[in-house]
């Protein structure tokens, strides 16, 4: 295990802990965080998740896919968007002609020593801010944001048959002055959502794609990942019991932290009612009071 954990059992304790006026703790700029619904999710984005809705094992029908069929795949998802967005007649920021021509080099690596290359990262963050599955995994430079993201994930998950959520969510925090993995942060201007969440991207590389079987290896996994200067330790794990994460959102709320703000638009109002919803679902809110939390 190359990372430390620590657990909380109050909502309260979590969030006093993760203030960001605590200075000595959080660092501006040394530091960035990711939510989770659940402690035992490993950091790998979604598409190298070999159980995933959107993979290349579940394309090819094999769970055992070669490293040049899992960059073919990432490309040909990309490239599927793109057309996508053609066909509505929405631009992409960051597109162009070599990005076009780099995205159907299907079974042709050419001169790529790694996957993705550089100037794919702009189109990578829009398609992966919009739900398309790609090889980046989000952060935040917001501790409160990513509570809120692992809080509201795990409301999500509750059932109406459910009294209460087994097991624990989490809060990571990774050092940047870490060495061994790369982080991509695109121009806020790339998604009001990226501008928002003040979200920022490391990214799984496949080194010199080929033959060899591919095995994804997750950050908190990841050996080649070292601590930085002065770092006690690069990453770390807050854990919570998934019964607070109501009582977390409602925190996170009362902190401004919400869907509506977090997604600008009607997709976060809607984000925000099925919050509510979620942290309500077992009894009666006055009107007045719900609409507080939803427009806050």
């Amino acid at each position: 295990m190359s990372y430390t954990s620590q657990s909380f059992s109050s909502a309260r304790q979590l969030l006093e802990y993760l203030n960001p006026l605590d200075s000595e703790l959080w660092r501006p700029g040394q530091t960035i965080f990711r939510g989770q619904p659940e402690c035992d999710l490993q950091l790998l984005p979604s598409i190298h998740r070999l159980g995933g809705p959107v993979t290349a094992a579940r394309f090819y029908g094999d769970p055992d896919i070669s490293c040049e069929q899992q960059v073919n795949f990432e490309k040909l998802v990309l490239f599927a968007f793109l057309e996508a967005c053609d066909h509505s007649g929405l631009s992409v920021p960051g597109d162009s002609l070599a990005v076009r021509g780099r995205a159907t080099q299907f079974d042709a690596l050419g001169e790529e020593s790694s996957w993705p290359t550089q100037d794919l990262h702009e189109v990578l963050a829009f398609a992966q801010h919009h739900g398309v599955p790609t090889c980046l995994l989000d952060w935040t430079r917001s501790s409160y944001i990513a509570t809120y993201f692992a809080a509201s994930s795990a409301m999500g998950q509750l059932r109406d048959s459910d009294k209460h959520l087994d097991g624990h969510l989490a809060v990571w925090v990774l050092s940047t002055r870490a060495t061994g993995f790369d982080i991509i942060q695109p121009p806020g201007g790339t998604s009001p959502y990226l501008a928002a969440q003040s979200g920022l991207f490391t990214v799984s590389r496949i080194h010199e794609p080929g033959s060899n079987i591919f095995l994804p290896t997750s950050l908190d996994l990841d050996s080649r990942v070292k601590p930085g200067p002065d770092d006690l330790s690069h990453l770390q794990r807050l854990t919570l019991p998934r019964s607070e994460a109501a009582d977390l959102l409602e925190g996170c709320a009362r902190l401004g932290v919400t869907g509506s703000k977090l997604f600008p638009g009607y997709e976060g109002i809607a984000k925000s009612v099925r919050d509510w919803a979620n942290v309500n679902h077992r009894g009666s809110t006055p009107i007045e009071e719900a609409l507080r939390y939803i427009l806050s």
